[in-house]
């Protein structure tokens, strides 16, 4: 696990919890919302979520997050958004925890490289 981008995934995924991009210039679903698309489980949540404030930050996890392929997405989401052990996450990708954390380890590199080339485009 690369700690550094463990950390910028958990600041992402507070942020899509209170709205996700609302009026942000993105799609006007979370990823949550894409994943329940490609049937993934349904999280329930009760009224409209008010608008959120910018956090360039998040919005940038958010880019990259949304550049993953439908798996790591997945990854990005059962190991972010949802509650549960490690091996109840494993069981909802439907793979053995070795695989589980193959997976993390992944999603974590992609993360990183796609910060890197962010953070290399802008000097």
């Amino acid at each position: 696990m690369i700690d550094y981008v463990d950390y910028r995934m958990k600041e992402w995924i507070r942020w899509a919890r209170r709205g996700c991009g609302a009026g942000l210039g993105y799609g006007k679903q979370t990823i949550e919302a894409d994943l329940i698309e490609m049937g993934g489980v349904l999280i329930s949540g009760k009224g409209a979520k008010p608008p959120i404030e910018a956090h360039p930050r998040a919005e940038q996890i958010e880019r990259g997050v949304r550049g993953l392929e439908p798996e790591l997405r997945k990854v990005a989401v059962t190991r972010y958004l949802h509650h549960g052990s490690k091996r109840a996450k494993a069981r909802k990708l439907q793979c053995s925890v070795a695989t589980y954390y193959r997976q993390v380890d992944r999603l974590h590199f992609h993360i990183q490289e796609f910060l890197d080339g962010e953070r290399d485009s802008a000097c």
